[in-house]
């Protein structure tokens, strides 16, 4: 007689900090302020952050994403980055979340990123904090006025 048990990984319920190596660990950091910033580190952010430094720019452009992305709706930050300084866009790159970091920090990017702050939402339940981030940025009033 045979017995099995499987163990089963359910990435992306949680912001999925607890998977990160401790070096990768150590890239993160909360962000205190938009000056002088490291392409090398990832900053959590919140909402009223973000909209805050929005206000200093005269065109921005929020990208959220999830890591390792393989949808055809998913493009690489590179092109993303190509269109923001082709437009004279001041570019954000938010992360999701943190399940399939490497998929992201492996790309040839020249920006720093940001994952939405945990800590600030007081969850650590992505569609929560996501949810409650986006509604901080205003994206529901915005979606019902502009459509999507």
């Amino acid at each position: 007689m045979f017995s099995s048990c499987g163990l089963f990984d359910f990435n992306g319920i949680t912001n999925d900090y607890d998977e990160l190596t401790d070096h990768q660990k150590m890239k993160v950091t909360k962000l205190s302020s938009f000056e002088n910033l490291n392409n090398d580190l990832i900053y959590e952010i919140s909402g009223p952050q973000l909209l805050e430094e929005l206000k200093r720019n005269e065109k921005s452009l929020v990208y959220t994403f999830a890591n390792g992305c393989s949808s055809e709706n998913c493009l690489p930050l590179s092109q993303i980055e190509y269109y923001a300084t082709e437009y004279g866009y001041e570019l954000y790159l938010i992360m999701s979340g943190y399940s399939r970091l490497d998929a992201t920090t492996s790309q040839p990017i020249d920006l720093p990123l940001f994952a939405i702050s945990t800590e600030y939402y007081e969850t650590n339940k992505s569609r929560k904090y996501q949810r409650a981030f986006r509604k901080d940025l205003g994206y529901n009033e915005f979606v019902s006025e502009h459509g999507r």
